[in-house]
């Protein structure tokens, strides 16, 4: 069964993940990496809606959760910079980085939030049934 070679039952296991919530993002796009290189090795002797259905759809997904990854690492990345070193807190060019991280990250986790609807998650579910 499909279920037993991919694993997905895990991908899709538990509550959906929390779109806010950037570790539990992370653990997606982990899984969704997982399961999409699955895909791949296996394209062969898969059946055809796994590569024309499925697989778009993790690209998509594993996409979207890279940028919210990548710009939650940076916000991270300028607060431990700020506490770690005299940093220049407080001075209008870092102020202005740290605005332009923060602003990054909140229009990739709604561009995530627009993409990631409820019919898609069912969509990718279907493709891998």
């Amino acid at each position: 069964a499909l279920h037993d070679v991919f694993g997905y039952g895990c991908f899709f296991g538990g509550d959906a993940p929390d779109l806010r919530d950037v570790e539990q993002l992370h653990d997606l796009r982990l899984r969704t990496k997982k399961l999409r290189y699955e895909i791949e090795i296996l394209a062969e002797v898969s059946p055809p809606r796994l590569r024309t259905d499925a697989y778009p759809i993790l690209t998509g997904l594993q996409d979207r959760l890279g940028e919210v990854n990548d710009c939650a690492v940076a916000v991270r990345r300028l607060e431990e910079l700020a506490c770690a070193t005299s940093a220049p807190r407080g001075t209008p060019a870092f102020d202005a980085l740290v605005r332009e991280a923060n602003d990054l990250l909140s229009r990739s986790r709604a561009d995530l939030t627009a993409w990631w609807t409820p019919l898609r998650a069912e969509q990718l579910k279907s493709a891998l049934v």
